[in-house]
């Protein structure tokens, strides 16, 4: 246990809760702009840029141009030829 009786588990939930609204806050005009963006992250790390590019009919090249963005933000993380969100599994 530390300090106030939270375990690291709980520890890492509470942590991952605030990246995701500190992310979201951060993408929120992003999403604004093209409400597709807000479904590609959302599946972003969880299907392959294909299922992606079928799912949203958008071009691999939006799709591509946008993750290096939310990438250079630090919201992304590279994951060899793929991107996966910065918190969470």
């Amino acid at each position: 246990m530390l300090g106030d009786g939270l375990e690291l588990p709980q520890i890492r939930g509470i942590l991952e809760s605030l990246l995701r609204i500190a992310t979201y806050r951060e993408l929120e005009h992003d999403f604004e702009q093209n409400p597709k963006l807000r479904k590609l992250f959302d599946l972003t790390g969880t299907a392959t840029r294909s299922e992606i590019q079928k799912r949203l009919h958008l071009d691999n090249t939006v799709i591509a141009k946008t993750w290096e963005s939310w990438h250079d933000r630090g919201l992304l993380r590279k994951v060899g030829k793929s991107y996966q969100k910065t918190w969470g599994d």
